[in-house]
């Protein structure tokens, strides 16, 4: 299987990226990265109907992009990222959607309470859609007292899978959508403690998906990074009036 460790990257690269590596890669993969930016990412299905908070946002302060996943819109700023691509011959492709999705989630909930970064950790109780991605936790989402501190999104296309997500670690967030925050991990820890958490999931991931299967390194050749950053404007927002229309599939 492959690691990706990528630095902060513009939003629209880094969704360019995760849809790169979903039609791409033939290898089991695990990237994480993170945001240049303060960031909302908003669901496939939400450039048809714009959700009314999105509004409100200063786009001079906050970029905005579209997610190849659905769900509901999502702020990003000092948040831990990740993506995992899994090939249609990897068993967990085969499962539904809701256990496939808590196998992927099972690694981070280890690396956290490994940590003592979670006190009584729980799983969501909705399956309603909701505008905001952080307004109804879903049965398989984990949370704490009923609050996500992981968020996360799933597509499929006929040769892969796509997991990405975010995990909530610093608490910093937007006065603009004040009114639904995340549960953070670590406050104001210093990002040796988010190193030392991603090295947990790493291997916590091997041990769940990869089994004695060796990880090495990924990186993108120059040809590769043409070819997303050819792509990365479709993703990208530069008005919450005339949303891209970002498709899937052809």
């Amino acid at each position: 299987w492959q690691l990706l460790l990528h630095p902060r990257l513009p939003a629209s690269l880094n969704m360019a990226v995760d849809w790169w590596m979903l039609e791409n890669l033939e290898t089991p993969t695990l990237r994480f990265y993170r945001w240049s930016r303060p960031t909302v990412s908003i669901g496939y299905r939400q450039q048809q109907d714009p959700p009314n908070e999105l509004k409100d946002l200063d786009l001079r302060t906050v970029d905005v992009v579209v997610r190849p996943t659905g769900g509901g819109f999502l702020y990003h700023d000092e948040d831990l990222s990740y993506s995992v691509v899994l090939p249609a011959d990897h068993p967990l492709t085969s499962e539904g959607i809701r256990s496939s999705y808590e196998t992927l989630c099972n690694p981070f909930l280890e690396g956290a309470l490994e940590m003592g970064l979670l006190d009584e950790p729980d799983w969501g109780s909705n399956d309603r859609d909701v505008p905001n991605c952080l307004d109804a936790p879903a049965s398989h989402e984990p949370t704490v007292e009923g609050t996500k501190w992981m968020a996360s999104a799933q597509v499929r296309s006929r040769r892969a899978l796509l997991q990405h997500g975010s995990l909530f670690w610093h608490d910093v967030w937007t006065e603009e959508l004040s009114d639904s925050r995340p549960h953070f991990l670590a406050g104001n820890a210093a990002d040796t403690a988010l190193s030392e958490y991603r090295d947990h999931v790493i291997d916590r991931l091997a041990r769940h998906l990869f089994e004695d299967r060796t990880a090495r390194t990924l990186t993108f050749s120059r040809k590769n990074w043409g070819e997303i950053r050819e792509h990365a404007e479709q993703f990208q927002v530069e008005t919450t009036q005339d949303l891209p229309t970002f498709r899937r599939y052809d």
